[in-house]
């Protein structure tokens, strides 16, 4: 899908005769999309390309959790959401029997990226280490380390999609001991974080690997470090680069979803195909994110 699937959706839609006010084409009108602020800054920048090439078609991003998307969306407060994950059995159940019509698209391979202050010597963790970190198992660094301090967990939400991906790969069902909650906004969760591994030499943080690659990492990062994890103990460790997500090397990656309920000729079809196609592939892979439908080159 690209940009020619959305003027055939131009094209149907102008076949029927001319809208009703209100009503959108796939390539004008108005939206409002919530989105995971995990992955809020790469939905935003496609948006704000989408809204280059189409004039008319106004696409707004708010950032909210993915429990939050997904309630919105069964509660037809929005009709476009981007998450973390799929709708589960109940939510599905529920769409179902409420008639809410729900076209689901996976457009990219994210990460999480784990991060600590530069001067913990420790550069690489595995799955196993991970969790008994995040279960309370090991309380200080001196644990696997010479470096004496009390390790400090940091989360960005409790409603995070990120919570409950941590949850499903390395908590499985275990309570996380007292954490540094680091903040529950987009716009700052990045600055935030790296503000508070900085200053916090026994922090263990994570985040969204696609916000590694903004401008505002590059620039206030000197004393963050992100982790290699390895699968197993004693095999060889991966960074979140997106070429390792890609390959399947790191092992703490998801799909990214964008899902919505309305028709094939709306504003939320026509941005569903803009993800899809080239040029949105194109604008997540700059931005970090891996794509999951169109080809990729990376380099290993």
């Amino acid at each position: 899908m690209s940009r020619f699937f959305l003027i055939f959706l131009f094209l149907l839609v102008a076949c029927r005769g001319e809208n009703p006010k209100g009503a959108t084409t796939p390539t004008s009108g108005q939206i409002l999309v919530h989105c995971d602020f995990a992955v809020h800054g790469v939905i935003d920048s496609c948006a704000r390309e989408f809204m280059r090439l189409y004039p008319k078609a106004r696409v707004s991003v708010k950032p909210v959790t993915t429990q939050g998307a997904i309630t919105d969306f069964l509660n037809r407060s929005v009709t476009c959401i981007v998450v973390t994950r799929d709708l589960d059995s109940t939510e599905k159940h529920f769409a179902d029997r409420n008639n809410i019509t729900v076209s689901s698209y996976e457009i990219a391979f994210d990460a999480m990226a784990f991060l600590v202050n530069s001067k913990n010597p420790i550069s690489s963790l595995s799955m196993d280490e991970l969790r008994r970190f995040w279960t309370g198992g090991i309380t200080n660094w001196s644990s696997i380390s010479p470096f004496d301090h009390r390790v400090e967990l940091c989360i960005d939400s409790p409603e995070s999609g990120n919570l409950r991906f941590l949850d499903e790969k390395i908590l499985r069902g275990a309570a996380i001991p007292r954490c540094i909650v680091i903040v529950d906004s987009s716009y700052r969760i990045l600055n935030q974080t790296l503000a508070t591994v900085s200053h916090r030499e026994g922090a263990l943080a994570f985040l969204s690997n696609s916000w590694l690659f903004w401008d505002s990492y590059k620039r206030n990062s000197r004393d963050v470090k992100v982790l290699r994890i390895s699968k197993r103990a004693g095999e060889r460790s991966f960074s979140p680069d997106p070429a390792f997500v890609h390959r399947g090397d790191y092992p703490l990656s998801r799909l990214i979803r964008i899902i919505h309920s309305e028709s094939a000729g709306s504003l939320a079809s026509g941005f569903s195909a803009f993800l899809c196609g080239t040029e949105g592939q194109r604008i997540m892979l700059e931005a970090g994110a891996v794509p999951a439908v169109s080809p990729v080159r990376l380099k290993y």
